[in-house]
């Protein structure tokens, strides 16, 4: 079977200015806490966004300087890539799930959270040594 470079993605990084629980990568991969079941968050994004759970890239910087709505406290900025999958139905679902994760999480509250989505193209992404649509050439032949 060929390699679907594009399977790379999502990738998920988050910024804040107060400090994160040490587990807080493996937790935000692994379960997401809704209506008292533990579900895999990753699970729920890769069906979300057709895409391999083992493929999710979380980077998370805790005590990041920042500020936002000119008020100092407690804030988070997000960023979720993705080669498709995103639109602004989709976008809307996300952002309830990995705003309330986060305020659960870190204590940064809901309107301190600050959500961007980007659709990449696979031109746009490197990895191993190519473009993602430089490999998925390749893989081809």
């Amino acid at each position: 079977m060929k390699k679907k470079f594009s399977a790379i993605m999502p990738m998920i990084h988050l910024a804040t200015n107060v400090d994160v629980p040490a587990d807080f990568e493996a937790r935000f991969l692994l379960f997401w806490r809704h209506k008292c079941q533990n579900v895999r968050l990753t699970d729920i994004m890769a069906v979300a966004l057709n895409k391999p759970r083992e493929t999710i890239l979380v980077q998370v910087t805790a005590y990041a300087r920042m500020i936002h709505a000119a008020t100092p406290g407690p804030c988070a900025h997000v960023w979720l890539k993705s080669m498709g999958h995103l639109d602004g139905h989709s976008n809307n679902i996300y952002a309830e799930k990995i705003t309330t994760l986060i305020n659960e999480m870190t204590g940064v509250p809901k309107n301190k959270t600050v959500i961007e989505f980007y659709d990449l193209h696979g031109d746009n992404i490197g990895f191993n040594g190519a473009t993602v649509t430089s490999n998925e050439r390749k893989s081809q032949k």
